[in-house]
């Protein structure tokens, strides 16, 4: 069995995505895959997308950095994973579909969020305090999707 790191994933895709590489690098992809694998490996690919495109609205959001991979490190925003070196993946084949999904939102693919730049999970919890001042813009799976009142 042919064991690949996750840089190697992310780049044997990048290269046929359609993704602009003027606008994304493949550290970029990577960044964006590891907080898909991380937050939403067990969801559909629609909610694969959903959670990608929440990332991507945030880098174009003047609140944020303005960088994919800054976005993605940014304190107690996602999985304590993410910000952790990238090693190798416990399951090969679910990050690749997780790549395929940051890659189709990295290529311009219809954001099923409208535009959200936060999500959460609400199975079995509370809701977080940040989203009392935000309103649901979407709900993918088992997510939902917030941006602010504006």
């Amino acid at each position: 069995m042919l064991i690949m790191r996750p840089l190697e994933i992310v780049l044997s895709l990048f290269l046929t995505s359609g993704v602009d590489p003027a606008q994304y690098t493949p550290a970029d992809a990577l960044c964006l895959t590891r907080v898909v694998y991380h937050e939403a490996r067990g969801e559909s690919l629609k909610g694969q997308k959903a959670v990608a495109h929440v990332v991507l609205n945030r880098a174009e959001d003047d609140r944020y950095p303005d960088d994919v991979c800054a976005v993605t490190k940014q304190p107690a925003q996602f999985a304590p994973q993410v910000r952790r070196k990238p090693g190798r993946v416990d399951e090969p084949e679910a990050f690749k579909r997780a790549a395929k999904a940051a890659l189709g939102a990295m290529a311009g693919e219809t954001d099923p969020t409208h535009g959200a730049t936060h999500f959460y999970a609400p199975k079995g919890g509370t809701r977080p305090g940040w989203a009392r001042k935000m309103r649901v813009a979407a709900v993918v799976g088992g997510h939902k999707f917030l941006k602010g009142r504006r």
